[in-house]
């Protein structure tokens, strides 16, 4: 890990990045504090411009660099850290690891912070830090001279996990099909980041005639194995646990792959998962809810152990999709009769509509709320 400590790297403190100017008030805007990456056009001119001021200082060429970290204190000397130095992030996973186990990306199901557990960062440092992620790179600064280093570590954290899963952000962002998936059922659930969702995202890609024969080909990844690894984590939860035999009946009947099968375990999933947001409402107000506050309860939740609203968890997104999707009405007379927790209580909703996929979406909504329980 080259690791250089440069005496007096600047004759006065960085001020940020130059961003405009204004002849007619004499007043110019520049960046203190701000995030770019490689798909941004200005991003290669910033990178270039601080990244050889740091590495010129030491003669190390910036064609070989991938990782760099420059700090510099309050006395204007500095600490210029190349390549392999320790970066760790704080991740919270889909599955049980032992010590030294690899980690892949699609075991992470979410992103804290990340920091340099080898790096002393003073809260009167300026600090600016570029990485690469795959084939893409991040550039992070702070020039205020007033680190609050329990937030950067979570804005490192943030533009990491955005660099590593940003298929998906784009895809909710940009993606005109993301609205039809959605009012499908279909959801960025944990367990489907990233690749099994990306897959999904090329099944609606296809033409609709394609669509059926690609999903059937999709399901086949959700076999019994997966489906009681992610049961595991529900039932390690009280109050999930607390209707383990309930639920598992609902898992019995959709390991059957069986249009009976399907029927039976999304009557009971879309019940049971209804019965747990009760209980967690009445646990904290000991009253009858209606829809809104059962759904209030799980944003609750999940605001307590996922305070990022742009975690991968997507808990805002998902309070929509309780919303518009789980909880979705219906009007017999106009024939508006989706499968919904509503439809399939009253008994509305058409056969044709218990599907593989509608169970399979029963099990993925159940994972996804466990995720949000403390």
């Amino acid at each position: 890990m080259p690791h250089f400590r440069i005496g007096r790297f600047i004759a006065q403190p960085l001020a940020g990045r130059f961003e405009s100017y204004d002849p007619v008030t004499n007043q110019a805007l520049i960046m203190t504090r701000g995030f770019l990456f490689s798909d941004q056009q200005d991003f290669y001119a910033t990178a270039d411009s601080f990244g050889s001021m740091a590495l010129n200082k030491v003669g190390f060429p910036l064609s070989e660099a991938f990782n760099i970290l420059l700090v510099v204190h309050s006395d204007l000397s500095a600490d210029l850290y190349i390549n392999d130095f320790p970066v760790v992030a704080s991740v919270r996973v889909k599955r049980t690891f032992k010590e030294k186990d690899r980690i892949y990306r699609d075991d992470i199901a979410d992103i804290g912070e990340m920091s340099f557990p080898e790096v002393q960062l003073a809260e009167t440092d300026q600090m600016f830090f570029l990485w690469k992620v795959g084939w893409k790179f991040g550039f992070y600064l702070d020039f205020t001279g007033r680190l609050d280093l329990s937030e950067t570590y979570k804005q490192l954290g943030k533009y990491h996990r955005f660099l590593l899963f940003q298929s998906v952000y784009d895809h909710i962002a940009t993606n005109p099909l993301y609205a039809q998936m959605f009012n499908d059922g279909w959801f960025p659930f944990a367990e489907l980041l990233e690749a099994t969702y990306i897959e999904l995202v090329r099944i609606y890609e296809r033409t609709v005639t394609d669509r059926p024969a690609l999903l059937q080909q999709y399901f086949v990844g959700f076999d019994a194995a997966r489906i009681e690894r992610m049961s595991q984590r529900w039932f390690a939860k009280a109050i999930v646990g607390a209707k383990k035999g309930l639920i598992e009946a609902g898992l019995d009947a959709y390991r059957q792959n069986s249009a009976a099968g399907n029927v039976q375990c999304i009557k009971t999933l879309y019940t049971e998962i209804e019965g747990i947001l009760r209980d967690l409402y009445h646990s904290t107000h000991g009253t009858r809810p209606n829809t809104r506050q059962l759904i209030q309860e799980i944003e609750r939740q999940a605001a307590a152990t996922v305070p990022d609203p742009e975690s991968l968890l997507f808990p805002n997104d998902f309070s929509r999709f309780l919303t518009i999707v789980f909880f979705r009405g219906f009007d017999v007379a106009s024939g508006q009769v989706d499968l919904s927790r509503h439809s399939t209580a009253h008994g509305v909703a058409p056969e044709a509509e218990y599907t593989r996929a509608r169970a399979l979406q029963g099990v993925l909504i159940l994972d996804q709320i466990a995720f949000y329980l403390a």
